[in-house]
C-alpha cells in the first residue's frame, strides 16, 4: 500500500476540493499519522469554507471519523491526547439546567443564606420572560416579512 503524504493531501484538495476532503476522511491510513491527520482537519474546514453555508458537513464527517477511530486504535491517538486541553468548566457559560442544579444544591444545605433562592427563581423567571418577548416579536417579524413579500 502506498503511503500518502500531507503534501500530497494538500495537492489532491487544491485539485478536488470538497471530493478529496471526503475521500481523505474515509481513508484509514491517513489517520494512522498525526501529521496527515491535521491535514485532514484543516481541508475538512477548508471545504466547508468553501461555500460560505457554514453547514459544517466536512468538519462534522472529521469529527465523527476522529471519535469512532479514537476508540477504535486508541494508540493512534495517544501523543494528541497529552496535547490537548479540555475546557474547563469554568470558562462555559452558564445554562439554565447549570442555575437550577445550584439552585437545588443550595436548597438541600441546611446553611444556606435566606433569601438567596428567591432571588435565583426571580433572576430565572425575567430571563425566562424577557425570551418569551424575544421569540414573539421574532414571529411576528417573520410574519410582517412574508406579508410584504406577497
Amino acid at each position: 500500500m502506498a503511503k500518502v503524504s500531507a503534501i500530497q493531501i494538500n495537492s489532491a484538495f487544491a485539485r478536488d476540493e470538497k471530493i478529496a476532503a471526503a475521500a481523505a476522511v474515509r481513508n484509514l491510513q491517513l489517520w494512522r499519522n498525526p501529521e496527515t491527520r491535521k491535514v485532514l482537519h484543516d481541508i475538512s474546514w477548508k471545504a466547508d469554507d468553501l461555500d460560505g453555508h457554514s453547514y459544517l458537513d466536512y468538519a462534522n464527517r472529521f469529527n465523527y471519523f476522529k471519535e469512532d477511530y479514537v476508540k477504535k486504535y486508541p494508540d493512534w491517538f495517544k501523543d494528541e491526547e497529552e496535547q490537548e486541553t479540555p475546557i474547563q468548566p469554568e470558562n462555559e457559560p452558564a445554562t439554565k439546567s447549570d442555575v437550577e442544579r445550584a439552585i437545588e444544591a443550595l436548597a438541600t444545605q441546611q446553611h444556606a443564606v435566606p433569601g438567596v433562592l428567591e432571588q435565583l427563581q426571580k433572576a430565572i423567571d425575567t430571563v425566562n420572560r424577557r425570551v418569551g418577548w424575544i421569540w414573539w416579536f421574532s414571529i411576528i417579524a417573520l410574519g410582517v416579512g412574508l406579508w410584504r413579500y406577497h
